[in-house]
């Protein structure tokens, strides 16, 4: 399978590197600095927050989605440039996105994902949606 450098796609299958919310080491060991992407039935956002969490223990973290996410009540939002310069000097877990309040929901950031990559050491992103049913399929 051909890459970008710096573009990992991991696809989470049935909880197989979580254990009592704690992400097996060797899963973080794989994952390299950059983008990356978490696609699969179930799951991601849950994923999404543990492997953060993990993560930022030593690295700069950020979270975001190419579909709809429902916002990280815990984790503090940046939703421009400006507000992620100043907020990842303090923190070293952050969300970003475009806030949809009708829906309670976060979109796409407006930011690209490489002005993203360029500051933080990891950007993981929930990269489908199965609109919270149990199961997707590909048309």
């Amino acid at each position: 399978m051909h890459r970008k450098p710096g573009l990992t796609i991991l696809q989470r299958r049935c909880y197989s590197k979580e254990q009592n919310g704690v992400i097996s080491m060797d899963l973080v060991e794989v994952l390299q600095p950059g983008i990356t992407a978490v696609i699969g039935g179930g799951g991601k956002t849950t994923f999404l927050r543990t492997m953060g969490e993990q993560l930022s223990r030593f690295h700069r973290v950020v979270l975001c989605t190419t579909t709809k996410i429902c916002p990280f009540t815990d984790i503090p939002y940046a939703g421009s440039l400006e507000e992620l310069d100043h907020l990842r000097q303090k923190h070293s877990l952050l969300y970003t996105g475009t806030l949809l309040p009708e829906l309670g929901k976060v979109r796409a950031p407006e930011v690209a994902m490489e002005q993203l990559a360029s500051r933080f050491d990891y950007v993981l992103v929930e990269a489908d949606g199965s609109a919270q049913r149990p199961l997707q399929r590909q048309r």
